[in-house]
């Protein structure tokens, strides 16, 4: 028997041939490739799927968490946009919004804004329906301190020619520092012919109907009976108690001269139907009453000239 190498030999790896009589060639492995072959992985390849297997691993973690990541600042995002999109920040009302007016007369209306963000909120007002050829004026912008309300005047002129009838004018609030939904309010304003040109004058005898606001607001008096029970509307502590099961409401009927100076002083020169706003300082109030709650209060008296006696 002759014994030949076939290819390299190495120490675990050995071949060994016999040439038999026959020509033919008989091969043999070493018991060290077989034991090779039939072991598992080494410990190198081991390592290798395992740094391959945490890597994967890794990835796929990086990839979930950034999924869940954009989901989460999605949904703050469009929270975000809902909460100062659709939320309304702001709150317009008019408590007495009926008023009458006479050609190339006019009427002044109290509008109250409220705020109702967090913050401090600056709004634009703005008119958005009114007849085609009258004159209407409202501020354009306020400055409302957070948790505040604060007045609004609108004032509306008929033209001479003005037809008897019925007239809207509607008002929008819209916040400049959230985004959000505008506030509408309107107004009425009864068209009806002049009957006289007399205005008010001292010591005249005369009957008003009359809103009294603070500048937050809240009323403090009232002769309209809808305003008076009108829920909605903010009132002081002190006109609660005087109001409460109130049922006489009634003109106020009264000589000029003898209630307190801003407000006589504002009546004078009104003519029938007319609706002016009267703004009473501290010292022209009821300044000689310091145990009154109306004492060093700015008064706003929102108030209809309804007849002469």
């Amino acid at each position: 028997m002759t014994l030949n190498w076939i290819g390299k030999p190495s120490l675990d790896e050995v071949i060994i041939t016999r040439t038999c009589s026959d020509g033919g060639i008989i091969m043999a492995a070493s018991r060290s490739n077989a034991r090779k072959r039939s072991r598992g992985p080494s410990k190198r390849t081991r390592a290798d799927r395992r740094t391959v297997d945490t890597r994967q691993a890794a990835l796929f973690f990086g990839v979930v968490i950034t999924l869940i990541a954009a989901v989460i600042g999605g949904a703050y995002y469009l929270t975000l946009d809902d909460d100062e999109g659709e939320k309304n920040t702001l709150s317009l009302d008019c408590y007495n919004p009926e008023h009458d007016i006479t050609p190339n007369g006019t009427a002044q209306f109290v509008f109250v804004l409220e705020n109702k963000a967090g913050d401090r909120n600056v709004a634009k007002l703005e008119i958005t329906e009114k007849p085609g050829n009258w004159d209407v004026h409202l501020d354009p912008y306020m400055i409302l301190q957070k948790g505040s309300r604060q007045l609004g005047i609108l004032t509306v002129r008929a033209p001479e020619d003005v037809d008897s009838g019925r007239f809207t004018i509607k008002v929008s609030a819209t916040s400049q520092s959230f985004k959000g939904k505008a506030s509408h309010a309107g107004v009425e304003v009864k068209a009806k012919p002049r009957t006289s040109n007399r205005t008010v004058g001292s010591e005249d005898e005369i009957g008003v109907n009359y809103v009294g606001y603070l500048a937050n607001g809240s009323i403090f008096d009232t002769s309209v009976e809808s305003v008076a029970k009108n829920k909605k509307a903010p009132k002081t502590e002190k006109f609660k108690k005087n109001h409460e099961g109130r049922t006489d409401y009634s003109l106020y009927e009264f000589s000029v001269g003898n209630n307190i100076e801003g407000f006589d002083e504002g009546v004078i020169g009104m003519h029938l139907y007319e609706t002016k706003i009267v703004i009473v300082p501290p010292d022209k109030g009821y300044k000689d009453d310091p145990s009154n709650d109306l004492y060093g209060k700015t008064l706003y008296f929102e108030i209809t000239l309804e007849k002469f006696n």
